[in-house]
């Protein structure tokens, strides 16, 4: 049964007044519920408010299991409320495991972290692994690694062209008249940006989607990503036109993350390997497909559903199949590029037949970018798969790629029990608007050689790569920051004190204040026997 059915199933208008029908569903639903419920992709219980978290939380069922890849996606916080369902109090109320883990787990985690904060961190992670080792039962990717062939996922940093650099600075110039830096709008803020750093086409398009109501109803159908990039601009229409050249619409020099995209794909077909392109947004998938027939050739044509697919929320379920295993067959040559929106394309296809996959923006939510991964990367994989993870250098997106490391180390820490490097500071909201790119600087020595011929061959055709990384390298497990047994066995009796403490201090607030007795302290030892 899935998440949504239960909730419209448990969910009654008035509870004291069930029918046969309604108190047989709620005995077998909740109470006492089934022997056993098992709860998949379980990490959708980060949030105690929602309402599939509420209605879970119902049920009487004994014997719980939850299962999940992603235990941890983008805070500690997200992690209590699974555990709460599997082991309910075992971690304390909420608010005593903010106090307890978070905060100091938190704290602890960045490159300008004091050596205190650091080694509470560790304390702190040392003492929740301990309580939950009998709850939680743990396999990371890397043991399917043996039998899988080898990954490559590498991270380019791409620089601006110089028509997107005036763009993003009026952009900003704009909002900031508007007042509208603040916490609240980061995200739509954001959506904004992402036009601008990806190619000027998407902000035609934006407008064209305004004016066109009935293609904003087909926009709105498509499932709702993570956030999503397409998210309604209230932004002046047309402040963009006069900063774009003429040929904006077919120029793809002008959104350079378009141009390595294609030359990695020509370079692909070279080889005879298949690509995957995920996007949070349909209005860059729409750009991607304008780009690929205006690059059609003879040679290399782009026509839909012949050599290329394209998979997002307008296409009905019945047919997501069908394209799936078309794009897998083997005697299939022509499908040779599948372009998929990361909600809908992110979870559960098998598409084995491709072994290169290029992620076109950041996520914020980190799990996303890594389940898009695990469609080429996974049992029925032949080649060695290589990632190509695209990142517009010195705008917001690189900050949200530097904070996305930050909550995969927190998972590597609490989940996989690993230490890992402290890269990046922390920082406030407007670090997240600070502009940090240098138009047409020249780019560092780096060894091209980097084991990928295609992505070796593209470095040497698109000097707009400024650099790279292989992404797995910043989260490398750093044994010697380990604590040693004397520290693990202090930190877990520092805690049990505190606990002992804290309880006693409740007790005493709950039983409240003690009445005086004559003779004992106060102003009734004064009153006369």
């Amino acid at each position: 049964m899935g998440y949504e059915a239960y909730q419209r199933l448990t969910k009654f208008k008035d509870p004291d007044k069930l029918t046969l029908q309604e108190n047989n569903i709620r005995k077998t639903l909740i109470n006492p519920g089934p022997n056993l419920v098992v709860l998949d992709e379980g990490h959708l219980l980060k949030n105690g408010k929602n309402c599939r978290t509420k209605a879970l939380m119902k049920v009487k069922t004994k014997r719980r299991i939850i299962l999940t890849g992603t235990p941890l996606q983008n805070n500690l916080k997200e992690y209590y409320y699974m555990v709460q369902f599997v082991k309910p109090n075992l971690l304390g109320s909420y608010r005593e495991y903010t106090n307890r883990f978070v905060n100091p787990i938190t704290n602890g985690q960045f490159h300008d972290s004091t050596e205190g904060d650091i080694y509470n961190m560790k304390r702190r992670i040392h003492v929740l692994h301990k309580l939950l080792e009998a709850t939680i039962q743990r396999y990371e990717v890397s043991e399917l690694c043996p039998y899988l062939p080898k990954k490559s996922d590498y991270v380019l940093f791409i620089q601006l062209h110089p028509v997107q650099a005036t763009l993003i600075e009026k952009l900003l110039e704009l909002l900031k008249n508007g007042a509208e830096i603040v916490k609240g709008n980061i995200i739509i803020n954001y959506h904004k940006l992402h036009l601008v750093w990806t190619h000027p086409l998407l902000l035609h398009l934006k407008d064209e989607q305004k004016n066109n109501p009935q293609k904003k109803v087909k926009e709105m159908d498509v499932v709702n990503l993570e956030p999503e990039l397409d998210e309604p601009d209230e932004s002046p229409e047309g402040w963009w036109q006069s900063l774009c050249p003429n040929d904006f619409k077919t120029n793809i020099d002008y959104g350079p993350k378009f141009k390595i995209m294609l030359s990695i794909i020509r370079e692909c077909e070279k080889k005879g390997d298949k690509v995957l392109i995920f996007s949070n947004s349909i209005l860059e998938l729409d750009a991607i497909e304008l780009f690929l027939q205006h690059h059609s050739t003879a040679e290399s044509q782009w026509l839909s559903k012949l050599d290329y697919y394209r998979l997002d929320g307008t296409v009905p379920p019945e047919k997501r199949l069908n394209m799936c295993n078309s794009f897998n067959d083997e005697n299939n040559k022509r499908a040779r590029l599948f372009l998929i929106s990361h909600r809908v394309g992110g979870l559960g296809l098998n598409l084995v037949a491709s072994n290169r996959l290029i992620v076109m923006d950041v996520s914020w939510n980190p799990a996303y970018d890594l389940q898009s991964i695990f469609r080429i990367f996974r049992f029925g994989q032949t080649k060695p798969c290589y990632v190509y993870r695209l990142v517009a250098m010195g705008t917001m997106e690189e900050i949200v790629y530097q904070r996305t490391i930050n909550k995969l180390a927190i998972a590597g820490r609490v989940v996989d029990k690993m230490q890992m490097p402290r890269h990046y500071n922390s920082d406030d909201l407007q670090v997240m608007y600070k502009l940090n790119f240098k138009i047409d600087q020249e780019r560092p020595l780096q060894d091209y050689h980097c084991g990928d011929a295609v992505l070796q061959q593209v470095l040497q055709n698109c000097k707009e790569i400024f650099k790279y990384h292989e992404h797995e390298t910043l989260l490398l497990d750093n044994p010697d920051e380990q604590l040693n047994e004397n520290e693990r066995q202090k930190a877990w009796k520092e805690y049990n004190e505190q606990n002992e403490k804290e309880q006693q201090a409740e007790a005493l607030k709950k039983k409240g204040p003690v009445p005086l007795q004559p003779g004992s302290s106060g102003i009734q030892s004064f009153l006369p026997k």
